[in-house]
Order: structure tokens, then sequence, then C-alpha cells
């Protein structure tokens, strides 16, 4: 009798295990296909005074920052080079009690004659609170229609304000995310799982919205926004999610690129993706409710997506685990049980020799299996209260 219950459930896990890697992928693309979204054109302004500036919204950037010394000059230039009339554009860097110059640094970039003209606010806070009791704050005191929020290591392409204000003006927009790239990846496998992810992102937005955003920037409405648990790990995810549950759309505007300089290195990106694995868990159980029907594709995307992305570790380990226990009285579990420790051996071999030249199809896979192992480290650390919603500089104690 037990063998039927373990077969039946390494059936369920196996399909898990490739539609979740496979197949919803296929299904998710073939689908957006099918589905043509007239794109709004990018206004060209050329930093000249147009008729139409008046009915430009007003946006607040909102930058949260701790330890920010070696960024936050080059930031501060980017953002002067936004093409967007300064009536309609303020900035506020929230230095949360940073224990370096970042503030100093900051308002003396902001002293360049190029920078002067930036309608910009540094408030430096004297404790370390941690970057969610900042946003709330900076959420309950905003007033303008459009907010945006940006990491101070991420560059803005200069037509990036003119761009979300186009598609503001569609009134069922109430997120807009730019698109991501990374200037130095920490790893080929990296680099090629960004691209995947552009790809995935692109095809929800056609079908719905878009599921989070990245970090280094996004827009969203003033209407949306609502004060964050303070233990909140992946507000990136949890604030446009949030316009998704009040029935706005999040679309996703890849003509328009943020370019990440922060440089990752293998100890960075495993803090990174064990604390970004603790947020998927948190973010499923807290817009648990997004998974009914009634939202559509967004149920669908937010099931077949994130949601299995936090099981997939463990559908991973009942498969290994069913394998070992079936392989001595069946040659099918003993060919597969043999298949998977020869795999799992080979991302270790990996993992020890980075400087190898492997093969692409290799670093891949064993960027996406240190992926699951990631989240199943930062799974079990959010299930066991060890991880918590402070956030840190990335090369310190923690992570923002």
């Amino acid at each position: 009798m037990w063998s039927i219950i373990a077969d039946a459930l390494f059936v369920l896990l196996a399909f898990l295990i490739v539609y979740h890697h496979l197949l919803y992928p296929l299904l998710l693309k073939k689908l957006s296909r099918r589905k043509h979204s007239p794109t709004p054109d990018i206004p060209q302004r050329q930093y000249r005074e147009q008729a139409g500036d008046s009915d430009l919204p007003d946006i607040t950037l909102i930058i949260p920052a701790y330890n920010e010394a070696a960024s936050i000059a080059d930031k501060i230039r980017n953002l002067a080079s936004q093409d967007y009339p300064a009536a309609h554009f303020n900035v506020e860097i929230l230095c949360d009690g940073c224990t370096d110059n970042t503030a100093d640094l900051a308002r003396l970039a902001h002293a360049e004659p190029e920078c002067r003209w930036l309608p910009l606010t540094i408030r430096a806070f004297s404790s370390n609170r941690g970057k969610i009791a900042v946003i709330n704050e900076a959420i309950q005191r905003v007033q303008t229609p459009i907010v945006a929020f940006s990491d101070v290591s991420a560059l803005l392409p200069v037509d990036t304000l003119l761009t979300a204000a186009v598609h503001f003006q569609q009134p069922d927009i109430g997120v807009v995310g730019p698109g991501y790239r990374i200037l130095n990846a920490g790893s080929q496998g990296e680099s090629h799982y960004w691209q995947y992810q552009t790809q995935i992102k692109l095809s929800e937005s056609a079908l719905g919205s878009v599921l989070g955003m990245h970090g280094a920037c996004y827009f969203i409405r003033r209407e949306c926004l609502e004060p964050l648990p303070p233990d909140t790990i992946n507000d990136d995810f949890i604030l446009p999610m949030l316009a998704i549950s009040k029935g706005y759309r999040a679309v996703y505007e890849p003509r328009c690129l943020s370019l990440e300089l922060e440089t990752s290195d293998s100890a960075l990106e495993s803090r990174r993706r064990r604390r970004i694995a603790a947020g998927n868990t948190q973010q499923l159980w807290r817009l648990r409710h997004l998974l009914n029907p009634r939202y559509r594709w967004d149920a669908f995307n937010f099931f077949s997506g994130k949601g299995l992305r936090v099981l997939m570790p463990f559908c991973l380990v009942g498969v290994f685990v069913i394998s070992l226990l079936r392989a001595p009285h069946s040659l099918f579990f003993l060919l597969l049980l043999i298949a998977q420790l020869c795999g799992y051996l080979t991302i270790i071999m990996v993992n020890m020799t980075p400087r190898y030249a492997w093969p692409s199809i290799v670093k891949k896979v064993q960027y996406l299996v240190n992926g699951h192992w990631y989240n199943l480290i930062g799974a079990c650390r959010y299930l066991a209260g060890k991880e918590k919603g402070r956030w840190s500089r990335a090369g310190e104690q923690g992570e923002k």
C-alpha cells in the first residue's frame, strides 16, 4: 500500500517539477503571443520646454540608502540627467542611520553645477531603523500622484520618467517597471537567469500584470500604496502586488533599462538569494488571496511562478527521498536515483571549480540547482523565524 502512495506522490512531485521549469514557461510564452497590447510611444522631449509639460504627472522618487558612499554621487548625477521638467519632479534620498559619509557626499554632488537644478531633499536619520521603516514614513508623507522607488546602485536612462508618465495616462495602470540589466554579473548563470526573467516578465505583462518589480526602479500610483509590516523582506514584490489586489495592472517596459552597477560575487550572491527566497516564502503566505481564480491570469502566474518556486526545493527533496526508498524494489527508481546522485555530484564539482571552463548548459543547470538550494535554506530560515526585515549593506552583515 505504501508503495502505491509513494508512486502517486512521486508522479505529482515530478509533474510539478517539469511543469514549473518547462511547461509553464512554454505555455506562458505561447499564450502571451496571442495578446498584443499596444505599447505607447516614448516621447522625445530633448530637454526643452514643451507645450505638454503641464500635463505631465508630478513624480516623487524615493531612494532609501544605507552606507552608499561609493555610489551616491553617481546616482545624483544620473538623476540630474533626467529629461523631465523640474516643476513635476522631486527626489528624496533617505539616509537610514548611515555610519559612513553618504549624506555629506550626496550634498557635495548636489552642489555640482550640473546637479543644482535637481529638486532634491536629503533626509539623514540618526539611527538605522530599517528599509521598511523609512519607506513607510515616506509613503505617509508623499503627496504626488506617482511615486517611484529606486536603488542607489542602479542608473536610469534619461527618459525613464517620461516613459513611466506615458504609461500612467492609462487609468488602469497602477505600476510601471523598467527593464533590468546587470553591468557585471557574478556568473554566467546569473546573466542567463536575468535574461530568462526578462522574458517571463514580458509574458506576464502581456497576459495580465507583472508579478513584482526589480527593486532597481519602479513606479506606482500613490493610491495603491499602504504601509508595510515592519518585517517585510521583498518590498519590491509586495507593493506592486498590492496594486494588483486593488484592481490595477502592472506593466513591464523593456525599452527602458535600469543598469545595476553593484558587482556581485559568489558570497554576496548566495546571501542575496537566500534572503530573496525567505521573502518569496513570506509573500506567498501574505498574498495568498491572489491565488483566488477571480484574479484570472495573475492568479495563474502567481501559482505557477512564484508559488511553485517556493515549493520546488521541497519537491526535489521529495523525489530524491522516494527514489531512495523505492530503489531497492524498482529498477526505474534505482536508475533515477543514480541519475540524481550523478547530477548533484556534478553540481558540487562545478561549485568547487568556479574557474574551470564548464559547458554553458552545465553552468545554467548549476545556477538553477544552486537557486533551489538557496530557496530551501531561505524558506527554512523564514519558517524558523531567523530571517528579519531589517537591512544593511549587502557586503556587510546582510543585504538590502
